[in-house]
């Protein structure tokens, strides 16, 4: 028997998407994708003028000294440089 990471992954208890019957902007198939994979990918769904502001947002946070090692954030061990944060939206 072989070793993939989906041995290793236990069943979901709950479902992941809810509110199918509902009316919204994915189709079915987005919504199927999103319970199996966790994510959805939508290419260009973000570009031009949004997508720069967005992404200097990032730059500035992803800046800022008093992020650095607290639990919300990941730094580079030799560099100290912040290489991911976690709950922007709280930030």
């Amino acid at each position: 028997m072989s070793y993939t990471p989906e041995s290793t992954w236990l069943p979901r208890q709950d479902a992941v998407v809810k509110g199918r019957q509902l009316s919204g902007p994915l189709s079915q198939a987005q919504l199927d994708e999103f319970e199996r994979k966790g994510f959805l990918f939508i290419p260009n769904l973000i570009e031009g003028a949004e997508l720069d502001e967005l992404r200097q947002e990032m730059k500035a946070l992803m800046s800022k000294d008093e992020y650095r090692d607290k639990e919300f954030s990941v730094t580079e061990p030799e560099s100290q440089e912040i290489r991911s944060l976690f709950a922007v939206h709280f930030l």
